[in-house]
């Protein structure tokens, strides 16, 4: 998944109010109600989420998603708000019902600031801060106090709640707009930081004052507005990058002066104040990117000048400043898209110039460059977006935005 570039300051944009009539469909667990009301829709020329003041070193804001892939679906998000999705549908990930997988990508909705996408859960937060989510909830990662599965969007928190989602593995986080960290679903490694193992179906507040957090498949990784990073769950292999393997299920500080935090399988990768790349954890296939193989009990530094960063499934991907795109780690399914199978990558490399946005998941992944959609390697359910079902390679044009 991508892990957004934050500002540096608090967002200055530009706004156009709309007053016009809409109808809109509510479908939760319990009816459906349609609604004719008069809305004013405030449009963000520059996409960001606003925060009411500056912080020290990092601050709420970030930019939209753009492409999302989860484990077997991808989503693309067009500067007007609306939402297109390609791949896996029987298990309601797109949220437009059942039906066959799609292969090209399709419009799923409209109005749409952020997506997250898990393991078969899909999250989207709405302009006006509503959320809506879909797809698999064997374990409550839906978030909506039972374990009914959904194949329909359907509202969940009310208007100017949530701030920013992140979603991973059967793992869901919530932030409020009030900078509260809210979690549900498995915690069976204490990924949700509740001081206990076990999971719920129902949003469980974890921790305040939190700018930043990303679901891994085990592990959590969360930023507070000081830049003081966090970690909860699974540590068998190092991905806490705090020097032990001591697990936990509650968040524990690890270090400071960090602005963005990625956790993947079993590794973690971070952009600190300086823009300086960071990462820990498994190593087995390469995700770590230094040149060898053996896990990494520590934070080691790996490049400078850092902007974007997108963990995988032991794949990792960084962009820096002048839009280079570096990808290391498993690469069975092309999923680095070097036109290879070479597995596995051991040391980032050049994979693409120019790319503005990165995104990797289970086994395939998406770039954008110049407006223009890129995705690659595993396509078994259409999740390419290309029309086909056969794996690629390289990044192929699937998507112009």
């Amino acid at each position: 998944m991508l892990i957004p570039e934050y500002s540096m300051k608090y967002a200055k944009y530009s706004i156009i109010i709309i007053s016009d009539e809409f109808i809109v469909d509510l479908i939760n667990k319990y009816t459906t109600m349609r609604i004719i009301t008069k809305h004013v829709t405030i449009i963000c020329i520059c996409m960001l989420a606003a925060c009411n003041k500056e912080i020290t070193g990092i601050n709420t804001t970030f930019k939209n998603l753009r492409v999302e892939v989860g484990n077997r679906v991808s989503f693309v998000l067009k500067e007007d708000g609306s939402l297109w999705a390609s791949g896996k549908r029987n298990g309601g990930e797109l949220g437009i019902g059942t039906g066959p997988n799609s292969a090209t990508f399709m419009k799923i909705a409209d109005s749409v600031a952020q997506v997250s996408a898990g393991s078969s859960q899909t999250f989207i937060l709405k302009a006006d801060k509503t959320l809506w989510v879909t797809g698999s909830n064997y374990v409550g990662e839906l978030g909506i106090d039972d374990t009914i599965h959904a194949n329909l969007f359907y509202f969940t928190f009310a208007e100017d709640s949530v701030e920013s989602i992140s979603c991973n593995g059967q793992s869901s986080f919530i932030i409020k707009t009030d900078y509260t960290l809210w979690a549900a679903g498995n915690n069976d490694n204490g990924q949700l930081g509740l001081g206990r193992i076990g999971s719920t179906p129902v949003f469980k507040k974890v921790k305040d004052n939190i700018a930043f957090v990303s679901a891994g498949n085990g592990h959590s990784l969360a930023v507070d507005r000081s830049g003081f990073l966090y970690a909860t769950g699974d540590n068998e292999y190092f991905q806490f990058g705090n020097g032990t393997d001591n697990s936990s299920n509650t968040f524990r500080y690890v270090l400071d002066s960090v602005k963005i935090a990625a956790a993947g399988s079993s590794h973690s990768m971070i952009i600190r104040m300086d823009n300086s790349l960071w990462i820990s954890g498994v190593n087995q296939f390469g995700a770590v990117g230094n040149g060898n193989i053996g896990d990494i009990m520590a934070f080691n530094k790996i490049a400078d000048n850092i902007r974007f960063i997108s963990t995988g499934d032991y794949t990792s991907f960084y962009v820096d400043f002048a839009g280079n795109l570096y990808g290391t780690g498993a690469n069975h399914h092309g999923q680095l898209g070097d036109s290879s199978t070479a597995h596995p990558v051991t040391a980032f490399k050049l994979i693409h110039t120019g790319v503005t946005n990165v995104s990797t998941g289970f086994y395939n992944s998406m770039i954008m460059k110049n407006d223009t959609v890129y995705t690659t390697g595993n396509n078994e359910y259409g999740q390419l977006g290309d029309g086909t079902n056969f794996n690629s390679l390289y990044f192929r044009v699937v998507f112009d935005r």
